[in-house]
Parts: structure tokens; sequence; C-alpha cells
């Protein structure tokens, strides 16, 4: 993504109805099946410009992870701190690490979506989920 880019989704995204519909539907998911444990730590992949990483803290510890330092520049802007500059495909995370990994909206900007999922599982402590969308 370019600097304009970044700049229009970290203007729009916590109002447009778009965004506030995919929250919805993220939600009832969360709540469904991952029932996360808000002292455990969860990892938002990708988080771009923050406002899903954000949202998501309402159910518990949850790290922005981006490849981008702009994206996170973005996140700090919006308050975020626990952040990580990583690749997807090479996750600077221990194995067996998330209670919940989160992945949306990212993988098809992943040149190696297979190995970024092979990732995810690693991160991802046994037993638990991942929601891709």
């Amino acid at each position: 993504m370019d600097d304009k880019e970044f700049e229009r989704t970290y203007q729009i995204e916590n109002n447009y109805w778009w965004n506030l519909g995919r929250f919805r539907i993220i939600e009832s998911f969360v709540q469904r099946y991952i029932r996360p444990d808000p002292s455990k730590p969860m990892v938002d992949l990708g988080c771009g410009t923050g406002a899903t990483t954000r949202w998501l803290q309402k159910f518990g510890n949850v790290r922005g992870v981006d490849a981008s330092p702009l994206a996170l520049k973005y996140c700090r802007k919006r308050g975020l701190q626990n952040l990580l500059k990583s690749d997807l495909e090479k996750l600077r995370l221990p194995s067996n690490s998330q209670e919940a990994v989160f992945a949306l909206d990212i993988l098809e900007h992943i040149p190696d979506d297979t190995k970024a999922i092979q990732e995810m599982f690693r991160v991802l402590k046994p037993g638990h989920k991942c929601l891709v969308v």
C-alpha cells in the first residue's frame, strides 16, 4: 500500500459501513468459535492501520503484526502499543504461543500464502483457533 492509501484507510476504517459490518460478522465468529481468554495472548496478522486490532482488543490481549513500518506507524497513531514488525511468512513469534490467531483480509496480499498459513499454525497453541477471512 502506498502512503495515500494508508492515510485514506486510517481515516475511514472506524466508520465506513463495510468495516462496521465486517466487525460485526467477525465478532459473531469470535464469540461463537474462539471464545478467547482475555488474559491470554492473541495476534492480528496483517494489522494494517490498526482499527481491527483495536476493535479485537475488547476480547483480550491482541498484538498487531504487520510487515510495513508505515502501517505500524498508523497503529501507534491510533494508540496501539502492542505491535510487532514481522513478515507473515516468517513470524517473529514463539511456537505454540498464541491463544488465537486472526488473519483477516490479508492472505491474498501475501506472496507465499502457504508458508504464512504454516506460520499461523506454528504460533498457535495446540487445540486453539485461527480465524481466516
